[in-house]
């Protein structure tokens, strides 16, 4: 399998697009800033270095890894179509975004063994998540 190079990837036109947001939001936050963040040398030269390797990377691994993850699919969709594989995917994926648990056990709080269960609820409804103590 050939693999597209980087300059083929960046002149894509949905890449283009995707880059085109990315600096269209970093000049409109340069120029119209939300809150006054702290002054950090060269963050703007990082946060595009960080960029341009996470575009790599989201671009390049998948095309990588199904050699070696495909034999541990759980369903196979392979004979589906883009609409059908994509829909049950994106369910999947969201469900999990928007019902994610973050479990900390912390045996020393108040002198017993608590188990904080955080349910970090993605959903733009929720400010802020919801916070369960269970006492064991």
């Amino acid at each position: 399998m050939k693999y597209p190079n980087p300059i083929e990837i960046f002149t894509d036109p949905i890449s283009l697009v995707i880059i085109g947001i990315y600096f269209l939001l970093l000049i409109l936050e340069t120029l119209f800033p939300a809150v006054e963040l702290p002054k950090i040398k060269n963050w703007k030269i990082k946060g595009i270095v960080f960029f341009v390797i996470y575009f790599l990377l989201s671009t390049y691994l998948p095309l990588f890894w199904y050699k070696y993850v495909a034999e541990y699919q759980l369903l196979d969709l392979s004979s589906f179509g883009v609409l059908e594989e994509t829909v049950p995917g994106l369910i999947t994926y969201e469900t999990g975004v928007f019902f994610g648990i973050i479990v900390f056990i912390n045996p020393t709080s108040y002198g017993g063994s608590f188990i904080k269960c955080t349910i970090a609820l993605s959903d733009s409804m929720f400010r802020e998540p919801i916070s369960l103590v269970l006492q064991i």
